[in-house]
């Protein structure tokens, strides 16, 4: 564990339980593998593809503009999904929700940037301020839609509040064809957990403390492909 010291409150970067890692393993579809060796300073494989299959996920029609441009929204966007998850976490969610940030360079200093939802409800999701959405569970199991309605429904407030954009919409796509994703914040059950690497100079740990955040999780993560045959050890079964 880790304490950084602000002048206006500390911040405890504990690292991943054995149990959490289990509940990872068994509700993330491809599962969550710790790594033989550190790369570039992650432990874990985040698994979004298995041999050529990949699982349903919702993509942001992309934001195009100048590099610049796009990095400021990339920092804008992991504030807002902080500030969403920290919010959906006093709810207490029966389920996994992790939002993260994509950049892709199309060249001509022309870049494309969005947010990517990966949601893995445990089962039924109810919210009692709010009628039971259905229209993604077909493609995210049920609970999907409704976890994706609460997120996005914080997420707007937050994000209006600093940046304005039209109209968000999202695509259902697969995980197999998501790539140069920014690692960000997941949230399971109650619990906050950052996938990126910790720098204590980093501004987003100065917005979790002005917020009250006392402590997250940390399980420096990057996107993995595995064949078939790992898939038995990144579901923790062997």
């Amino acid at each position: 564990m880790k304490t950084f010291y602000f002048d206006y409150g500390d911040l405890e970067i504990r690292d991943l339980t054995p149990s959490m890692l289990k509940k990872l393993q068994k509700w993330l579809p491809f599962g969550f593998l710790p790594l033989d060796e550190e790369f570039k300073g992650a432990r874990y494989g985040f698994v979004v593809r298995c041999g050529e299959k990949g699982f349903s996920i919702l993509k942001q029609r992309p934001v195009e503009c100048n590099r610049e441009r796009a990095l400021k929204l990339i920092n804008i966007y992991l504030d807002c999904i902080l500030s969403t998850l920290w919010k959906m976490a006093d709810e207490y969610i029966d389920g996994i929700y992790y939002a993260t940030p994509f950049l892709e360079d199309k060249g001509e200093d022309r870049w494309e940037t969005g947010v990517v939802h990966f949601i893995f409800p445990f089962g039924n999701i109810i919210f009692e301020d709010s009628p039971i959405p259905t229209f993604y569970d077909n493609v995210l199991c049920s609970g999907g839609t409704a976890l994706y309605v609460r997120f996005m429904k914080y997420f707007r407030e937050f994000l209006n509040d600093l940046y304005h954009i039209d109209n968000i919409r999202n695509d259902v796509v697969k995980s197999s064809q998501i790539s140069n994703l920014v690692s960000g914040f997941m949230l399971m059950e109650d619990e906050i957990i950052y996938h990126g690497t910790v720098q204590e100079d980093d501004p987003v740990f100065r917005v979790l403390v002005q917020q009250g955040l006392p402590s997250i999780f940390h399980a420096p993560s990057i996107p993995i492909t595995i064949s078939p045959d790992q898939l038995k050890i990144a579901k923790g079964k062997v």
